[in-house]
Parts: structure tokens; sequence; C-alpha cells
């Protein structure tokens, strides 16, 4: 809160039109007192401004005059009706004061852009923590224990090691470039985003300058500057909105990259994902089937038809075509006519 009194503020009651000539005559056209004045038992200070006229605030001597006339009486005594309410300010204090004001907004605003910066860091340490859960129960048991083994007396000898030949070549490659491959995809959640975690140390130490990511239509790319470079992709990751995707680096913990998924990304991922429930529906349809096939008897077979029984006695003779048997029918029929033509001839005779 202000405090008034800084300003140094003095209230003169005019009642006379010789105590205001006095004031009059002292301002400059600023309303600035040029020598000290004593009205009515108050001192007035040389460079003290008039401020007020009663209520309204006054910027300039025509103002003055202006308000005075319309708003003021003068009587045949030389009295003004009502009372002219004068207030006169001490300029260098009302300044110090704008200057404090001006230090404690300057203040208010620092320490609301502390708190709105404290917010959102907060915000952000809960969203990683958020994705520490998520990636710890999606990897499950990270233990690196390795399991005891039983090795046998054949190996439990205790020759030295033979040295191999020293004219050996010199296998030791340059690596220019290192790939990554800790990461983690995770599901699309219900705006189309799909958010790819790369714990890896060197690219969660990684500088923020150091890291360059880019993202296609379908792939994104991640590259950090070092010796040697880190390179992860191109990798595909459907149909995407390179514009709209995004990534984020938690100092010591992750790089996250936030895949925005564009309308046809959706859509095949919807696809995608009905036929994935489809083929589990239908597996654990078979594994309900099997389960009830070894729990429960299986039902007895079907009775095979069984033809009827043949009667007794050999089987009926039935005439058999052949090419023989036709060939004979016609010579025993051509024989025939002849001898009935040769009948014919002889009768004539």
């Amino acid at each position: 809160m202000l405090d008034a009194s800084s300003f140094g503020v003095v209230c003169v009651k005019v009642r006379t039109a010789n105590d205001l000539k006095l004031i009059m005559d002292a301002l400059t056209p600023e309303l600035i007192l040029t020598q000290d004045l004593i009205i009515n038992d108050k001192v007035l200070d040389e460079g003290k401004q008039l401020g007020l006229l009663g209520k309204e605030m006054v910027e300039s001597r025509l103002q003055l005059e202006q308000l005075i006339s319309e708003g003021y009486t003068l009587d045949e005594r030389g009295r003004y009706e009502p009372v002219i309410d004068l207030s006169f300010l001490n300029m260098s204090s009302m300044k110090d004061s704008c200057s404090q004001i001006q230090k404690q907004m300057r203040k208010q605003d620092e320490d609301k852009r502390k708190q709105e910066q404290a917010k959102l860091q907060a915000e952000l340490d809960e969203e990683d923590t958020r994705e520490d859960e998520q990636l710890l129960q999606e990897a499950g048991d990270l233990s690196y224990k390795v399991p005891t083994r039983e090795w046998d007396n054949q190996f439990a000898q205790d020759d030295a090691p033979k040295k191999v030949a020293g004219n050996s070549p010199n296998l030791e490659a340059k690596i220019t470039e290192k790939r990554i491959t800790r990461y983690m995809t995770a599901e699309p959640d219900d705006k189309g985003v799909v958010k790819v975690y790369i714990d890896d140390p060197d690219v969660a130490n990684a500088s923020q300058e150091s890291i360059h990511v880019t993202f296609s239509m379908s792939t994104y790319t991640v590259r950090i500057t070092a010796s040697p470079s880190l390179v992860l992709g191109p990798v595909d990751c459907g149909v995407i909105d390179p514009e709209a995707s995004s990534w984020r680096l938690s100092k010591g913990k992750r790089l996250t990259l936030s895949l925005v998924l564009s309308e046809a990304g959706k859509i095949n991922f919807q696809q995608k994902k009905r036929w994935e429930e489809f083929e589990a529906k239908v597996k654990a349809e078979k594994e309900r089937k099997k389960q009830a096939g070894e729990d429960e008897a299986e039902p007895p077979a079907r009775p095979v038809p069984v033809a009827p029984d043949a009667p007794e006695g050999p089987p009926p003779m039935m005439p058999i075509d052949t090419p023989t048997s036709n060939r004979n029918l016609l010579i025993a029929c051509f024989v025939a006519l002849l001898a009935v033509l040769m009948g014919l001839w002889l009768s004539r005779r």
C-alpha cells in the first residue's frame, strides 16, 4: 500500500481573493510554487506543485482559472463561496514514491514469474515421475544378476593360457557413429500422441544444443553431435504430423519424443489395433477350446454307415458288350443277307 504522506501533501483552504492572488502570482504555468507562502497558518514550501482543486486534478494554470470561475463565486466582501480547497504535492517525493512503486511492481512480476517457473518445473517433474513408473512397469525385471553355472572339472584346470602369435594384424577399427539402442515406444494416448523414451545415458546427459531431431511424414531421426556421434533412425512410426511433433530433454533422465499422429495415422493405428484385438480374441477362443478338450471327456466317434448284406447265391449273369461280339454279329447279318439275295436270284432263273 502506498503511503500518501510521503508525497508531502499540504491542503490549503482559500477563502479570500487576496489569498488566491498570492498563490496565483507565485505559480508557474506548470503550477509549481516559485516562493514560500503562508496561507491560513499553512506553510507552502517553494517547489511544491498544485495537484488538486477540491477533488478535481488540475494540470495547467488555464484549467485552474476555468474551474474556479465555473464552480466558485466571489461575494461583495471578497470571499469565495464555497471555500476553495487546494492541495499541493512534493514532486521529488512523488518521484521517489513512483520509483518505489515501480520497484515493487517489478519485484511482484519477478516473484510471479518465479512461481510460474516453479509450477511448470513441478509439472515437468511429475510427468517425468509418471514416465519413470510407466517405463519400469513396461520394462519388467531389470536385474542384471547372472545365474550361477556349474562347470565341469575338465574346464577347471590350472594350465596357464597360451599366447597366440604376435604377428596378428591390428583389427581395431575407427568408430565414427554409435547406434542408440536404449529406447522404448509407448502406445498412443487419447489425443493421438505417441511417446518415444530414449534413456541412453549418453543421450540423457547431452547438452540441449547437441541434440538434433528430424521428423518426416513417416519417420523420425535423432542425432547427437559427440565423439563418436550418436544416431537413432530413421525409425518408421506411421503417418505423423512433422510440424506438430516435438521433443523434450529431461537432463540426466531421458529424451522424450512426442509424435503427433495425423488423421491417416490415427485411422491406420485404429485398424491395426482392431486387427490385433481380433487375433487375440481368436487365439483366446482356440486356447479355451483346447483347454475344454483337455478337461472334458471326448465325445464318442460317429458310427460309420454299413452297406446292406448281399443275397446268397451266385450273381446273375449279365451280358458283356465287347468289340469282338459286335463284329461277329455284323458278319452273321451280312452272310444272312447274301443268302437271301442268292435265293432270289436263283428263283428268277
